[in-house]
């Protein structure tokens, strides 16, 4: 009964001609409704919670050999609950799209010795 019902089933579907799917011409009316935009949209929306238990930096031998050295660091640092998201103001009103920043992700290539 599986084979009759399947032989049923891929007579059917090739039954069907390939001009019911074909492309349809689009009217320049059409085509000037249509819109686009080119580029990536990259939205970021993180949470942080971060702790560092210490960080400094240092100049041992000062500036030039005219000051003595010198560090700074901190210890015990918590950043709890940090939030960057998107801008959703702008996003939802597109009157207000031409005054959205641009971002650039510049790739380069770091060659291996």
């Amino acid at each position: 009964m599986k084979k009759v019902f399947m032989i049923l089933v891929m007579s059917t579907i090739l039954a069907v001609p390939m001009s019911a799917v074909a492309m349809t011409p689009v009217s320049d009316k059409e085509l000037a409704d249509i819109t686009g935009r080119t580029g990536v949209s990259i939205y970021i929306d993180v949470t942080i919670n971060l702790h560092i238990g210490v960080i400094a930096w240092g100049d041992p031998d000062g500036f030039g050999g005219t000051t003595s050295g010198g560090w700074v660091g901190l210890k015990n640092l918590y950043v709890t609950g940090f939030h960057v998201g998107p801008r959703t103001d702008y996003l939802l009103d597109p009157s207000k799209w031409p005054y959205l920043q641009s971002l650039t992700i510049d790739v380069f290539h770091v060659p291996w010795n």
